[in-house]
């Protein structure tokens, strides 16, 4: 079942806590990405099995954009700090291998997920798949819902 938002549940919503952020693109992003800080900039998340904040990018509702919007470099990104419990549809990139339902995620290297070997880590192994996917033989990113752990 595909969905038309980044973030589909949000663990924390009676609080009314806001956990939305801006920055500059530090390059071209994609809702969905895992991102990461760069100086005043987010850009895609660098660093296969690196730590991670947790941070997504979600839709670009400035240009009506859906779950496929992006951002190109300079735009001003909307992006949130997942927190444990929430939903989130992220993106596995072409070629990658299966990721199995309940697989423990981690970076990719390149602001999307992949299948991980290694125990839970808050900072590294992050989520956990709630479907199973294979782009083994992708050629184009696809959607993955997972949970934050």
């Amino acid at each position: 079942m595909s969905h038309n938002t980044i973030v589909i549940y949000a663990a924390d919503d009676a609080t009314n806590s806001q956990t939305v952020k801006e920055a500059k693109a530090g390059g071209a992003i994609t809702a969905g990405m895992l991102v990461e800080r760069n100086g005043d900039n987010v850009r895609a998340h660098s660093t296969a099995n690196g730590t991670a904040s947790k941070l997504f990018a979600l839709e670009n509702l400035a240009i009506g954009g859906g779950v496929d919007s992006t951002y190109a470099a300079g735009d001003t990104v909307r992006f949130q700090a997942m927190r444990t419990g929430m939903i989130v549809y992220a993106l596995v990139s072409a070629g990658t291998g299966a990721i199995a339902k309940n697989a423990f995620i981690a970076s990719h290297g390149d602001g999307t997920v992949q299948e991980s070997a290694a125990a839970p880590d808050d900072n590294k192994v992050f989520a956990q798949a709630l479907e199973a996917v294979d782009n083994s033989g992708g050629s184009a990113s696809v959607r993955i819902k997972l949970e934050i752990l």
